[in-house]
């Protein structure tokens, strides 16, 4: 009954596409504008500054693309905002695999030796755990 309830509300959602790309995450996730995500990045990127201090990390906001993947966009791209984060102490890799294995798990990619967080899959009421995290393996 939960699952058909919970299946009920989201259909119901559908039919309005104004209140679904507002109440359906993945939606609201799909269609967000890049210079949204462009401020938002950089809002972030000076919070994440601010946590972790000078020094332990270079931090940069970039464009960059989204991976949908799976379901009906298998292999669509779409433009985003990135905050990289090039650690001085430690490397990428290490610091992604530290972060996926944290409570809270944050997930990023590696690229070109960077942890790369995509401001599209992130909700800016996360901005304060993942900076907490960073420090964390930073320290």
């Amino acid at each position: 009954k939960m699952t058909v309830a919970a299946l009920e509300a989201t259909l119901r959602a559908y039919l309005d596409p104004e209140k679904a790309i507002s109440e359906i995450p993945t939606l609201k996730m799909l269609t967000e504008d890049r210079e949204v995500l462009h401020k938002r990045a950089c809002e972030f990127a000076l919070m994440l500054e601010s946590v972790i201090g000078k020094g332990k990390a270079e931090i940069k906001v970039e464009d960059g693309s989204s991976a949908v993947g799976g379901g009906a966009m298998p292999t669509a791209d779409l433009p985003t905002a990135v905050v990289a984060v090039n650690p001085h102490n430690i490397s990428a890799g290490d610091l992604q695999a530290a972060l996926r294995r944290g409570e809270p798990a944050v997930m990023g990619r590696v690229q070109e030796d960077r942890l790369v967080l995509d401001l599209r899959t992130i909700s800016d009421t996360e901005y304060q755990l993942i900076a907490e995290a960073i420090l964390k393996v930073l320290k």
